[in-house]
């Protein structure tokens, strides 16, 4: 039920909404360098008396923190995924930009 909701606002915020690719939300993520393991981490020594934490090997931290250093996909490659192969996420994070889009774009027409 929820899902045919989320899917009913995709669809209709698709039809308000024309791709335009000058004016897509989007983030740049900088990628960062991988630590060695071993190396301390500056700047997290925050505890008085105790040493900053250490770098782990990859091996001992759970599988979801490696996908951290993926951006997030854009509204352009949200409108190109089919609303029946979207996930809830995606449908999630769609609306959410779609929802953003729209206030800047009032806002704009505001200032004017």
């Amino acid at each position: 039920m929820r899902a045919a909701m989320i899917r009913n606002s995709m669809q209709i915020m698709q039809q308000r909404l024309p791709y335009d690719a000058s004016r897509s939300i989007s983030s740049s993520v900088p990628r960062c360098q991988a630590m060695k393991a071993g190396e301390t981490i500056d700047g997290l020594g925050v505890f008085k008396g105790k040493d900053p934490p250490v770098v782990l090997k990859r091996e001992e931290y759970p599988e979801w923190v490696g996908e951290l250093v993926n951006p997030p996909q854009t509204l352009a490659a949200l409108r190109r995924i089919p609303n029946e192969d979207a996930t809830l996420d995606e449908m999630k994070r769609y609306l959410k930009l779609t929802r953003r889009f729209d206030i800047k774009e009032k806002n704009q027409e505001a200032s004017k």
